[in-house]
């Protein structure tokens, strides 16, 4: 789980094998509606969600979901919930937008 710098979104990962895909739920803390729900087959370990509050970042070091390799980086657009960019094959220890 992770909040935005101006705490207005809050972003909780699912994990869940059984289903076999993960959930990224992202949520209006000032109302606690849920602005939207991603679903990938990646499983995530991190997150960050950039200064304006349009994209979050994900990183992934596990082998799950039937994947071969599941190490990546992934960007995602919040409001419509598309992947924007990938970097795949790349061990994470962290993730974090720049503040400006």
């Amino acid at each position: 789980m992770f909040m935005s710098r101006d705490e207005k979104l809050i972003v909780i990962i699912e994990n869940n094998d059984h289903k076999n895909y993960s959930s990224i739920y992202i949520y209006d803390t000032n109302d606690g509606h849920l602005i939207n729900e991603i679903r990938s087959h990646k499983t995530f370990s991190l997150g960050d969600i950039s200064p304006n509050n349009k994209q979050i970042v994900t990183g992934s070091n596990t082998m799950s979901h039937g994947a071969k390799n599941n190490q990546s980086i992934d960007i995602w657009d919040v409001e419509t919930g598309m992947e924007i960019q990938s970097f795949n094959g790349h061990s994470v220890g962290n993730v974090i937008f720049s503040p400006n």
